[in-house]
């Protein structure tokens, strides 16, 4: 979705093509006041656009993002050892699109949500009699 975003700005002209063309989306759809429904890679979108000229020959895309009843799920896998057992569970959990868009950056030291998730499944943990997390990781998909 960021490769979308990068195209906010972008002006096209007013014939859905140029627009499909611009983002490289299928199945685009106007569906109101200069917005329109498309799908990227399988997901749903919806786009919204802006006249640039008096007739509305070109548009401007001004956004870009998920369809809102798009479910994004975080799929977490994780280990939990205690002396020589370990024993591994995995969550499957519907997410937001703020938290989706953060979990997607990947794992570095500035992103706090990948800090609350290895936290909660430390608690999860313990609450299960185990004592300490191993190794653990998260996939995420979007369900159309």
């Amino acid at each position: 979705m960021d490769e979308l975003k990068d195209k906010i700005g972008t002006v096209v002209k007013n014939d859905g093509a140029g627009l499909a063309a611009a983002l490289g989306v299928r199945d685009i759809t106007h569906t109101g006041n200069f917005q329109f429904e498309a799908s990227y890679n399988g997901i749903p979108i919806n786009i919204s656009t802006e006249p640039t000229d008096d007739d509305g020959g070109e548009i401007r895309i001004t956004g870009v993002r998920v369809h809102p009843d798009t479910v994004r799920k975080a799929g977490i896998t994780y280990h939990m050892i205690r002396g020589r057992e370990t024993a591994e569970t995995y969550i499957d959990l519907p997410i937001s699109q703020k938290r989706y868009e953060q979990l997607a950056k990947g794992l570095q030291p500035n992103n706090k949500v990948w800090r609350e998730v290895r936290d909660a499944l430390e608690q999860l943990t313990f609450l299960q009699g185990y004592d300490e997390l191993g190794a653990w990781n998260i996939e995420l998909t979007v369900e159309t």
